[in-house]
């Protein structure tokens, strides 16, 4: 079972720079995808995200969208 859902971050967070901690980093720069495996922690200002693993792509404008996978993925703000 999957769940999908959007998260709402304060205005200031989205100023913050995003810091992203894990076991391993192996990344694809020809397809702008990192993947982060093991203890995966993401900051951004007031905003904490834990995972088992996440994938970060880029697209062609440059937004970067994060995908989370855990057992479970937990958000605190």
């Amino acid at each position: 079972m999957g769940i999908v859902t959007a998260v709402h971050a304060e205005k200031s967070d989205h100023d913050q720079p995003v810091n992203i901690e894990a076991d391993r980093m192996t990344a694809d720069d020809a397809k702008k995808v990192s993947y982060f495996e093991g203890s995966v922690v993401l900051t951004q200002g007031t905003i904490h995200l834990t995972a088992d693993h996440m994938t970060v792509r880029e697209d062609p404008e440059g937004m970067k969208y994060a995908s989370a996978f855990g057992n479970p993925v937990t958000f605190r703000q």
